[in-house]
Formats: C-alpha cells, structure tokens, sequence
C-alpha cells in the first residue's frame, strides 16, 4: 500500500490496485487499550431477576389411624359437585365396588355398566369430571386397599400385590412408595407400632 497525496488522514490509505480507501487497522486505536469502557453486546449481558424466594413451615398431621392417612393421601373424602356427570359417576361407583384385583379395560367397563361412550369419550368425561384420569383413580383404589390389608393382617407383600392385580412385587412397592411416600414394609411398620401404642 502506498499513499496517495500527503493531505490523505492516516487512517484512509488506498492501495495500488484501486481506488477504493481500505482502513489501517494497525492505526486504529484501541478503546480497550485506551481505558474506554463499553458496552457489552445484547447477547452477552447476563440477565438476572433477584426475587424473594419464602418457605412456608410443613404442617405435620398426626391422623388418628391408617384409614384416615389412606383417605387422605388418595383424596377419598366425599366431596360432592355440582358438575359431576352421571355418567364419571357411575363409572366411579363400578371401580370402587371392584377395586381389589379386576383390571378390566374401559371399554369392558363401558360395556358392562352401559355406558354408551367410545372409550376417549369416556376418559376425557372422567378425567373433566373427577379431575382424575381412570388409570390412576383405577391404581389408587387398589393402592388404598392393599394398604388397608397391609395394616389389618400379616399376609406377606407379594400376596397383597397378587391380590391387587400386580405381577411382581417390585412394581407394586414401586407404586405404592410413589403414593404413599412410604414402602409397603415401613407402611406396615408404622402403622403397626401405632396401632400397638394406642
């Protein structure tokens, strides 16, 4: 590069080929260099929301027996509502009458009790009216009732999940501990030395 007509800035040098100015970048000062702040770009700036993150204390509650901690934790208390359909209500009935150990599918279900719905018809109306889906309404009956068993008798657990309709022993802790937060045998347990105590 060579510089053409000495009024020319340093900055703007053209080169032999052409006549377009090309910038010095040897030239060009440096703002960091120089002690000149900047800004960092958009999508480099951290952005960090502060808020105020409050715990509230646990209420523990001492339920008198494992009848009432079992209605509790699968929210068997009756609750009637206006928006219930007959039809979800019905439905409801049928599982709580075979909750022991009958897997039937819905659409045995449905036929059954007479339902005349196509099986999502069904389980969307349950789940809208119950707030429930009917696999986990279904598995939380037969949860409440191996929990019952497992409190009034000493039948051994993997009887209690063949009664329930559980195969092996290792799903039915699993869903149970799910439920309850509790395995089968602490279940027993607990429920045991406070049944004992009392």
């Amino acid at each position: 590069m060579r510089r053409l007509f000495g009024e020319s800035s340093p900055l703007e040098t053209y080169s032999s080929r052409g006549t377009q100015p090309t910038t010095d970048l040897k030239s060009t000062p440096n703002p960091i260099a120089s002690g000149a702040k900047t800004q960092p770009s958009p999508e480099r700036i951290p952005v960090m929301e502060t808020r105020l993150i409050s715990y509230k204390r646990p209420v523990v509650l001492l339920l008198d027996n494992s009848d009432a901690f079992v209605r509790r934790v699968i929210r068997e208390e009756s609750n009637p509502s206006t928006n219930v359909d007959w039809r979800a209500e019905k439905l409801k009935d049928f599982i709580d009458s075979h909750s022991a150990g009958d897997r039937l599918s819905i659409e045995e279900v449905c036929k059954e009790i007479g339902l005349p719905t196509s099986v999502r018809q069904t389980r969307r109306l349950f789940k809208t009216s119950t707030g429930i889906s009917v696999r986990k309404y279904a598995k939380n009956k037969r949860l409440a009732f191996a929990a019952r068993r497992l409190q009034a008798t000493g039948a051994p657990i993997k009887v209690i999940a063949l009664e329930i309709g559980y195969r092996r022993t290792a799903e039915f802790t699993r869903s149970f501990k799910e439920l309850f937060r509790l395995s089968p045998l602490e279940f027993r347990r607990i429920w045991s030395r406070r049944e004992s105590a009392a």
